[in-house]
Formats: structure tokens, C-alpha cells, sequence
């Protein structure tokens, strides 16, 4: 990657640092955070580990720069030698805790500095496997204290970036959001400041139940409308990279169109998108998969529906080097789905249900289903599009096999 592009990622930004001593004049800390303001970046900090519902509030950070030993005095003896180091390790907890939060929140490297062992400090971090990965990939850089100084971190900085170009793209991204967001809640706001009320409630009474959810996709939608194009350089874009193997593909290209669900983003209902699998002894079973393909409209009248799709191979008719993907009019597929090469869903192969039976579980032929993640758009409104023209096409008589000079088995 290119080192001035990368210049400015690094100055000209916010980054964070937790330190107990960043307030204590000519400390290492203190004078490391001066540096880098006469350079243009500008420094959110702490003395203590903040709370997680704190932390989440900041956005755009591009660098965090922790201290592993958080409180000069916590070994100090208080008369009992173990409750010393039962104090030291409860530190540590606390400290590897917190990687755990920032590395949930943002997508930067962390510079862990301390002047104790640092093998120590990576075992202790090689412990949670959460931590461990991220340690692999240079996401956590733990360095002794006495090299803290700006062009260290500013080199380790640059190696990072230079192996993470979802850094870079993150940032044009943000870039993007954020002036996205400003355009879109002024043009609102030109016309009535009351326009949340105004559209949510109106969504309550189409669909009483999760507004909070369609309100959401309302909001999405909007936003993506004012986003402006995001220019990457070609140079840093076009790095020659080794190909993944097949099976990472899938993995990779799954991820981009589905996300599993967690109890935090469980809606009480089922929702658009929504994808479901056959609940065997609490055991996950993709044999059969179920998806929510309702659009957001007030003629459905609490009704949702639901297409059936099974896992299949990508054969010579379904597969083209020049188009990719072939459907038929009949079917949607989803290539790289749930950890599988496609799965097919068929358009003669629905149910309407009821929304007040449906949930976290869903009852189908006598079999009970889990709801298991959501699948993206664009992808879930390429199968809405695709069933909505085969379900209200208009019928023609069927003509005799014999017609047609293709012979059938």
C-alpha cells in the first residue's frame, strides 16, 4: 500500500488510549499523546477501562494504544501475599476483557505497551481464542514500553494496513456514511423535524408488530440512496493476492449476504429475510432451509410467506463462465448459502403463516424449524422480484410433450 495513502489514514484521525498516567506530565504516555497531536490526530482518553455501552459511542477511531498494567500500584502488599496476586490477575481479566469489547467495536489495530514480559502478556492473550485469532493477524501488536515512541507505532501502524485492505476500504467507507447521514437527516428535517414520528407510526399501524424493524429498513434504505460512490485507489486495490481455496470462498461470499443470528438481534416475530432450518434435537440440520420473503406492505394483512429450498451442485445447465449463475423463471438460487455451494428455492414450493405464529421457531409439515440468521439485501429482494413475477403471471393451457421435438426421459 501505497505510504502516503496510508499517511493518511494514520494522522488526521481519532485514536483512543487508556493509560493510568496520560494526564502525568513528562510521563511516556503523556508525551507520546502530544506528539501525535502536533501531527493532526486527536486522542479520546481514559485512565481506567470504561464502560462498554461508553466505548460504543465513538466512531471513526483509526488506532487504540492500551496499557497492560492499568494501575502502578495494584501489586502494592496489603499484608496477604495471595490477595497481591490475585489482584494483579484480576487486572489482567479485566484488561483482556476489554480487548474482547474493542475488538467487537472496531476494526483497528491495538497496540498493547507494558513494561513486563511480553511473552507473558501473549500467552495470557492466547488463552481466549477470540483474542488469539486476532493476535495472529497483527490486529494486536503487544511491543515493550521502551519503544513507545510515534515512529514505532506509525511503522507497525503501516505494516498493519499495508496486510489489511478492509482498512483501507473501511475508511472511504466511512468517509461516505458520514456524509451520507448529514445530507439525508437535513433533507428531512427541511420539511417537519416530527418525520420519525411521522413514518414510524404510520408503519405501526401497517405492521404492528417490530416497527422498530421496518422503521430500520426505512431508514437503510434512504441512506443508501444519498451515499455517494466510494473511489479506491487502483494501486491499493490491486495488490496480487493468492486465491483462496473453494470451501473459504464459500465461507467468504456467505458472510457477505448472511448474517447469524445471536439472542441480541432476535426480533419477537419473523422478519424479511429471515431463514429458518430443521430443528433435530436442538442440532442444526441443512437439509432444508425456510426463508421469510414478505415485503414490507399494508395489503398483507398480518399474513407472511415462505419459499421451501434445498441444497443443490451447480451443474452444466445451471452455469455459464460467461453469465455465471443460470435460473429458471421457476426457481431462485443462492450461491454460497449457509456453508453450502447453492441452494435452490422453488417457486411452487411456498406457505402462508400467520404472524402471530411465528418466531424464534416455526411449525412446517409437522416439523419444527429454528430461525438461524437472515439473509441480505440485495439478495432476499432478487428471490421477492423473482416470486412475485411467477406468482401472479398469467396461465396458459399446457400443449403435449409429443409437440415439441425434444425427447423426454
Amino acid at each position: 500500500m501505497e505510504t502516503k495513502k496510508i499517511s493518511e489514514l494514520f494522522y488526521n484521525s481519532i485514536a483512543m488510549m487508556i493509560d493510568d498516567e496520560v494526564d502525568v506530565l513528562a510521563s511516556q504516555a503523556n508525551t507520546l499523546k502530544k506528539d501525535f497531536e502536533t501531527r493532526g490526530v486527536k486522542f479520546i482518553t481514559f485512565k481506567d477501562i470504561p464502560g462498554k455501552e461508553f466505548l460504543a459511542s465513538f466512531d471513526a477511531i483509526s488506532f487504540i494504544i492500551i496499557d497492560w498494567k492499568l494501575h502502578s500500584d495494584y501489586s502494592i502488599d496489603k499484608g496477604n501475599l495471595i490477595w497481591g496476586s490475585e489482584l494483579i490477575r484480576e487486572e489482567e481479566e479485566r484488561v483482556l476483557d476489554l480487548l474482547g469489547v474493542l475488538l467487537d467495536l472496531y476494526f483497528v489495530p491495538i497496540f498493547i505497551f507494558t513494561k513486563e514480559d511480553t511473552n507473558y502478556i501473549v500467552n495470557q492473550i492466547e488463552e481466549r481464542e477470540n483474542l488469539k485469532k486476532c493476535l495472529e493477524s497483527n490486529q494486536l501488536i503487544v511491543e515493550d514500553k521502551s519503544s513507545l515512541d510515534i515512529s514505532k507505532i506509525e511503522e507497525l501502524f503501516k505494516a498493519w494496513c499495508s496486510n489489511n485492505p478492509a482498512a483501507y476500504a473501511l475508511k472511504q467507507l466511512d468517509k461516505s456514511l458520514l456524509k451520507a447521514k448529514s445530507k439525508l437527516l437535513n433533507a428531512l428535517s427541511t420539511y417537519d423535524n416530527q418525520w420519525p414520528l411521522i413514518v414510524y407510526n404510520t408503519l405501526k399501524e401497517d405492521a404492528a408488530v417490530d416497527a422498530d424493524r421496518e422503521f430500520n429498513d426505512f431508514l437503510s434504505d434512504l441512506l443508501m440512496g444519498y451515499l455517494e460512490p466510494i473511489t479506491l485507489d487502483d494501486e491499493i486495490m490491486s495488490k496480487e493476492i493468492s486465491c483462496l481455496d473453494r470451501d473459504n470462498l464459500i465461507s467468504l461470499y456467505d458472510k457477505a449476504k448472511f448474517i447469524p443470528y445471536t439472542d441480541k438481534v432476535i426480533s419477537t416475530s419473523s422478519y424479511t429475510g429471515d431463514v429458518y432450518v430443521l430443528d433435530d434435537n436442538d442440532n442444526r440440520s441443512g437439509d432444508v432451509f425456510l426463508i421469510n420473503i414478505t415485503a414490507t406492505c399494508d395489503l398483507r394483512k398480518h399474513k407472511m410467506i415462505f419459499l421451501v429450498g434445498k441444497p443443490i451442485k451447480i451443474e452444466g445447465n445451471l452455469y455459464s463462465k460467461k453469465t455465471g449463475v443460470i435460473e429458471k423463471k421457476t426457481h431462485a438460487l443462492i450461491s454460497a448459502f449457509c456453508n453450502y455451494e447453492c441452494v435452490e428455492f422453488k417457486f411452487d414450493s411456498f406457505f402462508v403463516m400467520s404472524i402471530d405464529d411465528s418466531g424464534d421457531f416455526i411449525e412446517y409439515e409437522g416439523e419444527r424449524y429454528k430461525r438461524i440468521g437472515r439473509l441480505l439485501y440485495p439478495y432476499v429482494s432478487n428471490i421477492q422480484e423473482r416470486f412475485s413475477h411467477y406468482i401472479c403471471r398469467k396461465g396458459t393451457i399446457r400443449h403435449p410433450n409429443s409437440l415439441y421435438l425434444v425427447s423426454y426421459k
